[in-house]
């Protein structure tokens, strides 16, 4: 009768350090197992078509408890009806299959949910560049912890954000083959990234900041932005104007903007952490806003800053040539300059929460998040009014 209880697990003792190893059910033959090396899987025990099985569904954390259930769930259901899903998942991905054909598979699903290009576009380039040259032809079922540490050795210490990011993709694309295959077989990933991280001194672990000019340099370099009208430098403005990512300004589109309510609304599918996000326009921006619609440029998708030749969004390269153009791509970057805005809320004494809440950040504590809905709009308002006059003080 247990077997049959679901749900019996919580996230909180699914993610809980102190678990030792066994095993660990949810009810309906789904079992979180802790390995003697205290790496954490998923099992699903069933029966189809009278035979007793057991399915592997991925390993924890990667595989969470909810798409555990989920998974569990479609399994059992398929059972009902006589089928092996599993099975049937099978002819599509072999058991022999080398790791850029696993990415290959794993890309089919994985590239819908991206709706950053360039973030999309870095999977393949990064996996290309340093994990398909000496793993890519290697049956995935072969691959060892050893050839991950060997393999990321020698780039983690001089390029440790992009080892640690191609990690991470390496090990999606590793689970997602074996759920597929139904592999019970799970690498140490945490051990892994200790090892990788034993490599690293003190200085190495420092954290590295996008580049940023002082904050009272900003209204000069603002007011050379706006020496002359060319899209690039109206979407550099707008971007320092509103403290958004670089992509989050570039896509954006009229529909978005309330002319009348002063206000930018972006949706969920355009921000990094998936959360709609409203800006409140400054006297500056709007201004801008103006100074674009009077160009009357050309764009089938509705955008404020289209390409002047291709009527496309405009690529976070041509920011970057823009800022070495003007003389300081050595010293920021447009991410950075998110960075002197919450230098300057902090001169200001604009209170933290507020100043965050400006740059879309979210409490990292989801307790807190959970009760704090309120997004500050009226100060948020004024704090960009407030740095929108201090950009344009220099202006002529």
């Amino acid at each position: 009768m247990s077997n049959r209880t679901l749900n019996r697990l919580t996230a909180t003792k699914v993610r809980s350090p102190n678990l030792k190893p066994g095993e660990y059910p949810d009810g309906g033959g789904l079992i979180l197992i802790v390995d003697p090396g205290l790496t954490r899987r998923w099992l699903l025990r069933m029966t189809i078509n009278g035979q007793r099985v057991k399915r592997g569904l991925g390993g924890f954390p990667a595989v969470s408890l909810e798409e555990a259930r989920e998974r569990a769930a479609e399994l059992r259901k398929g059972a009902k009806e006589g089928r092996d899903v599993v099975a049937e998942e099978k002819r599509s991905s072999p058991q022999g299959a080398n790791l850029r054909q696993a990415f290959a598979t794993f890309w089919e699903l994985k590239a819908a949910s991206l709706s950053n290009g360039k973030h999309a576009a870095q999977w393949g380039t990064t996996l290309e560049t340093y994990v398909f040259p000496v793993l890519g032809n290697r049956p995935v079922e072969t691959i060892t912890a050893d050839d991950v540490i060997r393999n990321f050795a020698p780039i983690w210490r001089t390029k440790n954000e992009t080892a640690s990011r191609t990690l991470q993709r390496l090990r999606a694309v590793i689970e997602s083959h074996q759920i597929r295959v139904n592999s019970e077989r799970a690498l140490p990933w945490r051990g892994i990234l200790k090892e990788l991280n034993g490599s690293l001194s003190k200085a190495d672990r420092r954290v590295q900041h996008f580049r940023a000019l002082p904050f009272a340099d900003v209204p000069a370099f603002y007011a050379r932005l706006c020496e002359r009208p060319a899209v690039s430098r109206f979407c550099l403005r707008w971007a320092i104007l509103t403290a958004a990512r670089s992509g989050e300004a570039r896509g954006t589109v009229w529909t978005e903007i309330d002319l009348t309510g002063k206000l930018w609304s972006i949706p969920a599918e355009r921000m990094k952490g998936r959360v709609p996000h409203r800006v409140p326009l400054s006297t500056a921006a709007m201004e801008l806003l103006a100074e674009v619609q009077g160009l009357d440029l050309r764009s089938s998708d509705g955008l404020v800053f289209p390409g002047p030749s291709s009527g496309r969004a405009l690529s976070d390269m041509t920011l970057t040539k823009l800022l070495r153009d003007l003389g300081v791509g050595d010293q920021a970057t447009c991410h950075g300059f998110r960075s002197c805005f919450k230098d300057w809320a902090a001169n200001e004494r604009v209170d933290d929460r507020v100043s965050e809440s400006c740059l879309a950040h979210q409490d990292e504590n989801k307790v807190r998040r959970a009760y704090l809905r309120d997004d500050f709009l009226d100060q948020r308002r004024n704090a960009m009014e407030a740095w929108g006059i201090f950009l344009t003080s220099d202006k002529p």
